[in-house]
């Protein structure tokens, strides 16, 4: 009779631990899907693992995740918050949230995310770039400009960070400053187009001679992307009547 009655105890045990993994083994089933690109079939692995385990808060960030892939960001946002209430103090799910955010055009709440982020985790340098994005479209470009000087404290070698507040102080006129940064993003990566068109902009605005030449000069040699950008810069010029012999300050000698 007692052994009877451990067997069934021990099968009992069993299931509940079967469960468990089960749990487990279909989450990470799901991210593989995901990462094949199975977005759908994704969702379904995550949503079994959620049926067995209800509390299992990174099933439903990777669910999100996933939802935010397939442009559904208002399911996005659905299943980090039920993530965010299972574990408030987890700077990745405010981040990831305020992602899903910032793309339905919410930039206030996105804002709110983003400093939740920072708050539970001071060194998330990608939550201070975001914000500094989100400020952006809310024409905050000094804020911007704040969050992003934050970024590059904590990651000084990001070349995108560099390249987003150059575009911060372009957009406030501040052209020599933002030609500094451009040439930071291209030192980092010299393969990065935009920013060789913007610095050849703001060299082209500010007559700044050291940079306006090679500039126009170099996105041609990167990209099919940069040719297309080349097009514009000359049809700017002709808009702005600066023939491409034109003397100018840069050119002449004393």
């Amino acid at each position: 009779m007692k052994y009877f009655l451990f067997l069934q105890i021990a099968f009992i045990w069993a299931i509940g631990c079967e469960n468990h993994e089960t749990s487990e083994q279909l989450n990470f089933r799901g991210l593989a899907k995901d990462q094949n690109l199975d977005f759908k079939g994704a969702i379904a692995e995550f949503t079994k693992a959620i049926e067995i385990n209800p509390r299992y808060s990174e099933a439903y960030f990777n669910r999100g995740a996933t939802k935010h892939k397939l442009n559904d960001y208002f399911g996005a946002v659905e299943d980090y918050t039920k993530a965010i209430d299972i574990r408030p103090k987890e700077g990745k799910f405010y981040f990831y949230r305020g992602i899903s955010k910032y793309e339905q055009g919410a930039f206030m709440e996105a804002i709110a995310d983003f400093n939740a982020a920072v708050e539970n985790y001071p060194e998330y340098a990608e939550a201070y770039v975001h914000r500094g994005m989100a400020k952006d479209k809310l024409k905050e470009y000094k804020g911007a400009i704040e969050d992003y000087n934050k970024a590059i404290g904590i990651k000084p070698k990001d070349a995108e960070t560099y390249l987003f507040r150059g575009m911060a102080k372009d957009k406030l006129k501040e052209y020599n400053s933002a030609i500094s940064d451009y040439t930071h993003t291209i030192e980092i990566d010299n393969k990065e187009a935009i920013a060789y068109f913007f610095r050849g902009r703001c060299s082209l605005i500010s007559f700044n001679c050291s940079f306006k030449s090679f500039s126009f000069n170099t996105i041609l040699l990167i990209s099919t992307k940069a040719r297309i950008m080349a097009m514009f810069i000359l049809i700017a010029r002709s808009l702005l009547r600066i023939p491409l012999s034109i003397a100018t300050p840069c050119s002449v000698k004393a």
